[in-house]
């Protein structure tokens, strides 16, 4: 998610310097399993859109200023299953159909505190569901805590 986040953040000030109405979005296709974004973005411990985020520079939290939110569309498992030829899920007509604003599953956006407020259209054209209104549903109910572990490559000694 930070990958994401500071990559899409370095390509957007170019857009926003030549339109001062640009607002940005960053699209991310997810699997069922919604609440790792979720977790990575908004855990009040180390979330990535808190004050206490685990991307830190000279002690303080990176802000993401040229996203103004990330929209969370649980697709991947569709992608892998029209790939493969077999029957899609969820009411899907073919591989692209990302369905219809009410449909299962919704698309979890998650608003930049750093960011700018998009307007009605955007949630609307992208049938984005503001993530608070969505937890109710166990998936998209972020951890606690964001732990990342790593493996050493070994392979060089």
């Amino acid at each position: 998610m930070k990958d994401f986040l500071a990559s899409a953040d370095s390509k957007f000030p170019g857009f926003r310097a030549a339109d001062r109405d640009f607002r940005s979005v960053l699209v991310i296709v997810w699997d069922d399993f919604v609440n790792e974004p979720l977790t990575a973005l908004t855990s009040p411990a180390s979330g990535l859109f808190t004050p206490n985020s685990f991307h830190r520079v000279d002690g303080g939290s990176v802000e993401y200023p040229n996203v103004d939110a990330v929209l969370l569309v649980r697709h991947q498992h569709q992608v892998v299953e029209g790939l493969a030829g077999r029957p899609l899920a969820d009411d899907r007509a073919h591989l692209l159909d990302y369905g219809l604003s009410g449909s299962f599953p919704p698309h979890a956006l998650v608003t930049n505190p750093a960011g700018r407020r998009l307007p009605t259209e955007f949630l609307s054209a992208l049938h984005a569901v503001p993530v608070e209104a969505l937890n109710a549903a166990a998936e998209y109910n972020p951890g606690e805590i964001v732990m990342w572990v790593g493996i050493a490559d070994q392979s060089a000694d």
